[in-house]
């Protein structure tokens, strides 16, 4: 029975709805297309509003996401690894304690076994790894095509290997190879049996060796553990207790993986929300305004259109047609456009999230989707309302159209009239309005002010200062050049002494030094091992300033609690280097003071401390024997005898030095590591000091200070002729602040140019949307205008109570937006700086007020005398 009745109340209900239908649908189609033809200013500008929304969507979605898996990726091959753990160094024993207790999901090991040398490839790069396939493909290299070693005489090669073997080697091939493990060295005839990939931002070539091999060997450099987790349960802190739960004294470096897993982190997922539904309500309010605009200029012809029998039905389809119509224009254009400024963009966006090596502009289908999906939203949004408004609009519109509120009669108040509080008046009467415009108004003068100061923070001098450059120009060895680009400091290479002669024709303007330095072991023990101790161990201030790193803590500090648990002596690394004594005349002081004459007598030395706070083993006025006696590396014996001493080192000669000073080093600490801390002792000498050596310390670092710029272009230039010379003998690079300034200022032009066109743009839509309000409000209120001008209010009056109107609403659309633009840039600017310390706070204030004055002189332009606002309709009547 329920069903029965709802049949016919479905029939009823059609039956009255096409009664109501007085014109057929191919009709409103066709008057839908004339209609839409005929408002050419409301679809360009629907339009555009729709291409930036999907514009923004997709360059949000694309750059933000590339830059952040880039940004994971470049970490994770720092890392080498996808694990989202790391043990270095551990021990087979501890490896198999840490498995057993089931703290991770996955715990698995690499054997570092040694190096190997092909007819075509050798040195440190070529690495012999032993480990399981699945453990090869967390440290990216997954097998490509054959199989996992298994037999003795099986090998898994990375594509650095294929490549360096000319690239046409395939499985199956024979290679000849010599195998230098730790142990032992065989030449055989390896068989390739599969190829992996390789870890691109790393300058390895690596073989797999077969479980039968590694039995056979039984040798090894260092063993790694690799453990996988669910992302952030565990930290460095956590890691490190598991393993010292296993054993109380292990002093292995255990690391959490900051950049493990593939999902997106959290701060990235908010600002990609953040800019989308910016986006989304803005150009929400755009069309709603658009829409609104269009509704009060056209809405006599919508009801004439009620008189021909069109329906609120009808009505709303022609304006979903015409909606829609617009959408299918401005998406596949703002998606498009998102693309190629996506392309252009993401270089830069890329160098100044300090990303190194490959990163790639990433499109996605989701991301067109989304862009479908909220652009779709945004037209949703814009035209309901003003689409129910024309729906409902009854046929006596036909006549005309006002906006003017029926306000209750009350007791008539006698003020003197002025211009200003009519304009004031008419304001609150049509409150909601005006808070529109100004609202809309207030948005986009937010993100133009927003924008420019974005742009204008963007600190190129701290992005240099943050190159580790600490001269004009740097010669050094290239992989120790390398490592100081990329902050990993290593060990000093020495380059050529050759070179210093051929410099030296070339450089005669530029203050130029070379870094010398000898290094040599150092054993200390007995009184000695306790001063270490007290100044190391028990220096409260020096271990807080190495709480983040906790390598060079365990280090510096593991060293000292080991000699007090075992007795052990403290074995680490003496460091003498030479410099004349201008070139060290303008170091930090920390004790003492220095004195050329002593300095230069060859008595005396400096003592480098051991962080920027001045800690120091040794004081100003300590005696200290230093070695003066420099065999070359390869003749150190590291034999003990029965008391535990190292007697070659003990029987080399010394010599006796009184510390002048402890100073702190501005050239080589800060260059290798970072930061102000050393991983030794480190002394001073003057340069005269190297004649009087029976073997010439290693120059490792050559660096020079231009007088001006266009001596240092002169210079640059020779230096690059002289190192293609040298470089036959060794591998010499060199790096250069003008090179570097010169890219940066080519970088910040592109960033400035498309930034500030960006902000031009939106400034463009403010003065379009000021115009357009501008506009509607007059069509809107042809009839109250012309009723005015009946009772006797001249014209010139009336365009000056609507010149104070748009001033009025300037005011509050300029005033808020501006000043709550500068509170967000601030806020976010010092936000985004924590992640991007080259983004200085540096606000632009002239651009938002030329923009608030250009929009309030356009407010007093329009209207003028040629407009109309009603007085010919006056007239006609």
């Amino acid at each position: 029975m329920a069903g029965w009745k709802k049949t016919l109340w479905r029939e009823d209900n059609m039956r009255r709805i096409n009664s109501e239908k007085k014109v057929s649908d191919n009709m409103i189609k066709r008057l839908a297309d004339k209609l839409y033809h005929a408002d050419k200013r409301r679809n360009t500008t629907a339009i555009a509003a729709i291409v930036l929304s999907s514009m923004l969507i997709i360059l949000s979605l694309s750059i933000i996401m590339s830059i952040e898996a880039a940004m994971r990726r470049s970490q994770q091959m720092i890392f080498g690894t996808q694990a989202e753990g790391m043990y270095i160094n551990i021990s087979y024993n501890w490896f198999e304690a840490l498995r057993d207790r089931g703290h991770f999901d996955a715990i698995s090991i690499v054997l570092h076994m040694g190096n190997y040398e092909t007819d075509s490839s050798a040195g440190e790069r070529n690495v012999i790894l032993f480990t399981d396939q699945e453990t090869a493909s967390w440290n990216f290299n997954g097998l490509l095509e054959g199989r996992w070693p298994e037999a003795e005489n099986e090998i898994a090669v990375d594509e650095h290997f294929v490549q360096d073997y000319g690239g046409e080697l395939k499985v199956g091939d024979p290679v000849s190879i010599l195998l230098k493990t730790a142990a032992n060295e065989y030449r055989q005839d390896m068989v390739i049996c599969g190829i992996c990939a390789c870890n691109e931002e790393l300058d390895e070539a690596r073989i797999y060796v077969s479980e039968a091999f590694e039995r056979k060997d039984m040798s090894g450099y260092g063993l790694w553990a690799y453990c996988r987790f669910e992302k952030g349960r565990y930290t460095d802190e956590d890691l490190k207790n598991f393993l010292l739960d296993v054993n109380p004294h292990a002093g292995t470096l255990a690391m959490v993986n900051p950049a493990a897993g593939g999902k997106p982190r959290a701060g990235y997922m908010g600002l990609i929300g953040g800019l989308i539904v910016l986006s989304v309500v803005c150009a929400g309010l755009m069309i709603y305004t658009i829409y609104y605009i269009s509704m009060v200029r056209n809405v006599v012809q919508y009801g004439q259109l009620k008189l021909i029998g069109v329906t609120g039905r009808q009505i709303k389809a022609i304006i979903r047609r015409h909606a829609f119509r617009q959408y299918l224009t401005g998406l596949p254009i703002g998606c498009v456009l998102g693309v190629v400024f996506g392309y252009v963009l993401m270089p830069a966006a890329s160098f100044y999230a300090g990303i190194q090596g490959r990163c790639e502009f990433v499109v996605k289908p989701v991301y067109f989707l989304c862009a479908a999906v909220l652009s779709y939203v945004v037209v949703y949004i814009g035209v309901r309302k003003p689409m129910r408004i024309l729906a409902k609009t009854p046929p006596v519109h036909a006549a005309g159209f006002t906006g003017i509120r029926k306000e209750k009669m009350g007791n008539v108040q006698s003020r003197r009239f002025t211009p200003g509080r009519f304009a004031r008046r008419n304001i609150r009467r049509r409150s909601k309005n005006t808070a529109l415009v100004a609202f809309s108004m207030s948005i986009v003068i937010l993100l133009f002010v927003t924008t420019m100061n974005f742009v204008h923070s963007l600190n190129l001098d701290a992005l240099l200062s943050m190159l580790n450059l600490f001269a004009d120009i740097e010669i050094g060895a290239e992989d120790f050049l390398y490592g100081l680009e990329v902050g990993q400091g290593g060990d000093v290479l020495a380059i050529p002494h050759s070179i210093r002669g051929e410099l030296e024709k070339i450089t005669e303007d530029m203050e130029t030094v070379y870094h010398y330095q000898l290094q040599v072991p150092l054993i200390l023990d007995g009184e000695d091992a306790e001063n270490y101790c007290r100044s190391v161990v028990d220096n409260e201030r020096y271990k807080e300033g190495l709480a983040e790193d906790e390598w060079l803590y365990d280090a510096m500090v593991g060293r000292g609690l080991t000699y007090r648990e075992k007795g052990s002596p403290i074995v680490m690394q003496d460091s003498y280097r030479f410099y004349e004594y201008d070139q060290i005349a303008d170091f930090e002081v920390f004790e003492g003071s220095l004195d050329q004459d002593k300095f230069e007598s060859g008595e005396y030395v400096l003592a480098v401390a051991l962080d920027g706070e001045g800690s120091s083993m040794y004081h100003a006025g300590d005696v200290v024997k230093l070695y003066d006696e420099f065999p070359e590396k390869e003749n150190y014996s590291f034999a003990r005898d029965e008391n535990g001493k190292f007697p070659y080192f003990e029987s080399l000669a010394r010599k006796e030095y009184t510390v002048m000073a402890v100073v702190s080093d501005t050239y080589h600490n800060q260059m290798s590591w970072g930061d102000a801390h050393t991983i030794g002792f480190e002394y001073i000498l003057p340069a005269q000091r190297m004649e009087q050596l029976q073997r010439m310390p290693d120059l490792f670092l050559v660096t020079m200070d231009a007088p001006d710029a266009e001596t240092l272009k002169r210079v640059e230039a020779d230096v690059g002729k002289c190192l293609e010379k040298m470089n036959g003998e060794e591998a010499l690079d060199y790096r250069s602040k003008g090179t570097y300034r010169e890219s940066l200022d080519r970088l910040g032009m592109l960033v400035s140019l498309l930034g500030y066109g960006l902000a031009v743009m939106v400034g463009v839509m403010a003065l379009v949307n000021f115009l357009n309000s501008n506009v509607s409000g007059i069509a809107e209120r042809k009839e109250e205008f012309s009723t005015l001008q009946a009772i006797g209010m001249m014209k010139r009056l009336l365009l000056k109570v609507l010149r104070l109107e748009n001033l009025y609403t300037v005011l509050f659309a300029v005033i808020p937006g501006y000043l709550l633009g500068q509170s967000v840039s601030v806020l976010m600017i010092h936000k985004v700086s924590e992640s991007i310390p080259y983004l200085k706070c540096n606000l632009m204030l002239l651009p938002g007020i030329l923009l608030s004055v250009l929009i309030g002189m356009l407010s007093m332009l329009y209207p003028n005398r040629r407009t109309d606002i009603g007085d010919k309709r006056r007239e006609g009547r």
